[in-house]
């Protein structure tokens, strides 16, 4: 018999940090290079441990770091096609945010509601409490498409990891460009490096 034992995480998760908090810009950015550096570490150090990348499963540290959760043993590796395609769902909800839109309070497809609106109205389904300058909405634009594409299943469209590290980091490099020096930007590592982003566990017994 194998099991995954982990150490009990309390603190806020991704789904209600969105909704009552109203988070600035440059910390979604933060969380979404976070979460991606946490997802390159489990895919290359402990790929027979699968995860559900949903934002009520992503926990936030004492120190506002994203904290992958809610593990589980795998048969086989974890689809790369399926990590991508939640990866790319998540960063939609997080630009996005349920609660901050009423339109979309209304309606269960988030995919739907992008594609409707992209790319000549993005700034209608950028999160309406959040403050928006043309820079703003011109990253958000990216991360919107990146989102997109992360979530079409068919092999020629869906990028690799290691086109999603390097897209993010382009990324990050202007929106968190003139952050305050102790909120550094998290590297998204392709040797599995980055642990800080995955809920602390003891290995498979």
């Amino acid at each position: 018999m194998r099991a995954i034992v982990i150490a009990w995480v309390d603190g806020e998760n991704i789904e209600t940090w969105l909704s009552t908090c109203n988070p600035p810009w440059k910390q979604r950015v933060h969380i979404i290079l976070g979460i991606a550096a946490g997802i390159c570490y489990l895919h290359e150090e402990w790929p027979q441990v699968g995860y559900n990348l949903k934002t009520r499963n992503i926990m936030l540290s004492a120190d506002g770091e994203p904290v992958i959760t809610r593990f589980k043993l795998l048969d086989d590796h974890h689809s790369s096609t399926k990590r991508t395609y939640e990866f790319g769902m998540l960063m939609l909800e997080i630009v996005i945010s349920r609660r901050g839109t009423k339109e979309l309070e209304k309606s269960v497809d988030i995919v739907e509601w992008v594609k409707s609106n992209y790319p000549h109205n993005v700034e209608n389904v950028i999160d309406k409490r959040m403050k928006k300058t043309v820079e703003i909405v011109s990253e958000a634009a990216e991360v919107l498409e990146f989102g997109l594409t992360c979530i079409d299943v068919s092999n020629s469209h869906q990028p690799s990891w290691d086109r999603i590290c390097d897209l993010l980091s382009d990324i990050s490099s202007t929106a968190i460009s003139s952050a305050s020096p102790d909120r550094r930007t998290p590297r998204v590592e392709r040797g599995g490096r980055d642990r800080k982003h995955v809920h602390h566990h003891r290995g498979v017994q």
